[in-house]
């Protein structure tokens, strides 16, 4: 959701933590307790973000409520406003899907965003920017500090960039980026010899000509009998997102350091989303 932040607060909490540890008897590595005191940190600011997207999420609904009785009693329905008269129950991220849509060739060398860049090559699978994780992303922007990316660093208003698209189509042009949720499916180093030779490139290409991700098997309920195979395929043959609409169950909000090179790169905290 945002690249090259970081934690909030987290050098006031780690200058309380070192002054208390003065005083302790407790005889621990420093790297050691660092480490558990960022993943308790870590573990705050992100339930801090769920919060606050329950929160947005239920203002956004109440707001929608309100003009839809204002629409209803003022006799406005689809065919005078254009908008659809349906009214979305909020969303609970405990059912957040995870939706591709294209593969895209990504090369981010050292010297973008002001020097940050990871200095290689990524094959990305590009995912649908649902309400959903809209949403979450404009919370998390107000909950950690401005990234490079999104968030409105300053590096970013002057760093030449390729804009992702659904098509994975691509524009010299420098521009505020937008939000494009996606997973990397593989890093490599600009050196290396297949990011060279174009091979990478070129493999990611032909993914998205093939439009690979759509044969990757949609998300589905665990099935323990034939009864529920049959129950299954009756769902899909009455529920077109089964069976055309490939997806994933997201599962955790995570928080990386990606400090040095990818081999440096942990785990700092995450929380459960179906909690």
């Amino acid at each position: 959701l945002l690249y090259n932040t970081c934690l909030p607060d987290w050098d006031e909490v780690k200058s309380v933590d070192e002054t208390a540890g003065e005083n302790s008897s407790v005889a621990t590595s420093f790297g050691e307790s660092d480490r558990i005191l960022q993943k308790q940190w870590g573990e705050r600011v992100l339930q801090k973000c769920v919060q606050e997207y329950y929160i947005q999420r239920q203002t956004h609904y109440l707001a929608k409520l309100d003009r839809f009785n204002d629409d209803a009693m003022n006799g406005f329905n689809q065919k005078t406003t254009g908008e659809s008269t349906e009214l979305d129950t909020p969303f609970d991220l405990k059912n957040l899907k995870l939706k591709p849509t294209s593969h895209y060739y990504f090369p981010y060398p050292k010297t973008a965003d002001g020097g940050k860049g990871f200095g290689c090559c990524i094959s990305l699978l590009i995912l649908d920017t649902t309400p959903e994780l809209a949403l979450l992303h404009e919370v998390v922007k107000c909950v950690f500090p401005p990234d490079e990316r999104h968030g409105g660093g300053k590096s970013n208003e002057s760093t030449q960039k390729s804009k992702l698209d659904h098509n994975g189509d691509t524009s010299g042009e420098t521009h505020a980026v937008e939000f494009r949720p996606h997973m990397a499916l593989g890093y490599a180093p600009e050196n290396h010899e297949r990011v060279k030779s174009g091979w990478l490139e070129e493999r990611t290409l032909r993914m998205q000509e093939e439009k690979r991700y759509v044969q990757w098997a949609p998300s589905k309920p665990e099935i323990d009998s034939h009864h529920d195979v049959i129950d299954y395929n009756r769902m899909k043959l009455n529920d077109a997102s089964l069976s055309h609409e490939p997806s994933w169950d997201a599962k955790y909000l995570s928080l990386w350091s990606t400090k040095g090179t990818l081999k440096d790169w942990y785990p700092v905290a995450k929380i459960d989303l179906r909690e």
